[in-house]
């Protein structure tokens, strides 16, 4: 878990830019920039960036708990962690539809659903005009349902680890990257843009990518051998998973 949870950690740091082009209108809309009393805006940054932690944890734990479904339906075929499996090859998908896109091919654009874009302008609406300590803690709550590639590649290695909580710390600690950037909005950005080339992004999206799925592969080298022995010795893989969640209540000893 610290592997990964370091490995997360670096590239969201690294790829932070990305996070001020995407959120900072919202930065500006919950904390204001320029000149100002230092106390008041300090304040507001840690509103907005609260706010932001308990939205990406509230994915992460949901993202863990589905995860832990899919592990517990594979369960039947030996597959303790099949969340992981999956995670990992969605993950390698998206490392390859990024490369691609840095070299010019035109991919198609996957689309967050309507339900959330509608959910997050309402949203927005709701807390223009609410005073201002409460406008940044529900505008940095309300940044979870951006339409975010790059948030969602991180939710899905959340899903990975197959434990709501587990999903939850590894948001946290990708929330924990993008805030130093976004916490310096304005002169940070304009200098890190003369440093890095366009293509940062897509080469540390590939990177995070690869990272991310050696790591969750590693937690499923088991279950693979697992799967190799059976079909070694059985000369087939079994087809029909066992889904404990199916199972008529019986009394103890007696066949369902």
């Amino acid at each position: 878990m610290i592997p990964l949870l370091g490995a997360i950690l670096i590239a969201s740091l690294a790829g932070s830019l990305h996070c001020a082009g995407m959120c900072g209108a919202f930065v500006t809309l919950a904390c204001g920039l320029g000149n100002g009393d230092v106390r008041e805006k300090a304040r507001l940054q840690v509103c907005y960036h609260g706010g932001r932690l308990v939205g990406y944890a509230l994915l992460g734990t949901a993202a863990g708990a589905v995860g832990k479904a899919i592990n517990v339906g594979a369960s039947g075929v030996g597959l303790t962690h099949a969340a992981s499996i999956f995670a990992a090859a969605t993950i390698m998908l998206i490392a390859v539809g990024v490369a691609c896109r840095a070299l010019g091919v035109k991919l198609p654009h996957a689309h967050s659903p309507k339900t959330l874009q509608r959910a997050f302008r309402l949203g927005l609406q709701f807390v223009a005009k609410a005073q201002p300590t409460r406008r940044a803690l529900a505008i940095g709550s309300l940044t979870a349902l951006l339409p975010c590639g790059w948030l969602y590649a991180f939710v899905v290695v959340a899903a990975g680890t197959g434990q709501p909580t587990h999903g939850a710390i590894v948001m946290a600690a990708f929330w924990l990257g993008t805030v130093p950037i976004l916490a310096s909005f304005g002169a940070g950005i304009s200098i890190a843009q003369r440093w890095f080339g366009s293509r940062t992004r897509a080469v540390l999206t590939v990177s995070i990518a690869l990272a991310s799925s050696v790591l969750l592969l590693r937690t499923a080298t088991a279950d693979l051998a697992t799967l190799a022995a059976s079909a070694s010795q059985s000369g087939t893989v079994p087809t029909e998973a066992h889904c404990p969640l199916c199972e008529s209540s019986s009394p103890s000893g007696s066949a369902p």
